[in-house]
């Protein structure tokens, strides 16, 4: 930051970029003017953003929101962050790739894009990949759904691209491990700005620090 402020005579605006994606649905978004609501991160990692009164919460270490790292399958796949069964190391999209290329090696390596390609011509290994890699965000999801009992949970990432299957998977294990009076008063929904929204974000965060006293 001393350095940057030296340079550039400025100071430097940092924000995690699951939480940009949050900031930039609150401004102009699917979210806009929601004060309190989640956001899924589902791609090459998983993560979550928590909004309370329109701003992102990080937590007393900055580690807000790490989703992704909550154990879902104990004993599970070996995560980046040195434990097992995380949630990210079964059902991110590097996930997703290495466990179906073992569950069908006669159909060799296959990109997440082509798993999506061969569930639409309705394989049923890929479809089966997918729906698990949902059901596993939907039961962890589930657990933030019981403790902050949010309205408003919002959905973005290259996971959804898998032409509804995994979407399907999370609202049915949220709905089937969530609170029923919690999951009843919940809207799920999708993220609007699509790949672009970390950097509507992170444009969000230059103008709030100007304008937003």
């Amino acid at each position: 930051n001393n350095f940057f402020k030296s340079r550039f005579k400025t100071i430097p605006i940092c924000e995690d970029n699951t939480r940009c994606k949050a900031i930039a649905e609150h401004w102009s978004g699917v979210a806009r003017d929601i004060g309190e609501f989640l956001l899924l991160d589902l791609g090459y990692g998983i993560g979550c953003a928590i909004v309370n009164d329109g701003k992102p919460l990080c937590g007393s270490t900055n580690n807000a929101g790490e989703l992704g790292h909550t154990v879902v399958l104990p004993d599970g796949k070996a995560c980046r962050c040195g434990k097992r069964g995380c949630l990210e190391a079964m059902a991110s999209i590097p996930a997703i790739e290495e466990i179906f290329a073992e569950r069908f090696p006669k159909c060799g390596e296959k990109k997440f894009s082509e798993i999506c390609a061969l569930a639409k011509e309705k394989h049923q290994g890929a479809i089966e990949v997918l729906e698990e890699a949902g059901t596993y965000i939907g039961i962890a999801a589930s657990t933030l759904v019981n403790v902050l009992n949010p309205a408003y949970l919002v959905m973005s990432g290259e996971l959804l691209l898998a032409d509804g299957i995994i979407d399907i998977a999370i609202r049915k294990a949220i709905e089937d491990h969530a609170i029923p009076a919690s999951f009843k008063a919940l809207s799920i929904v999708r993220g609007k700005l699509g790949e672009n929204d970390s950097i509507v974000g992170a444009a969000a965060l230059v103008l709030q620090h100007i304008f937003v006293k």
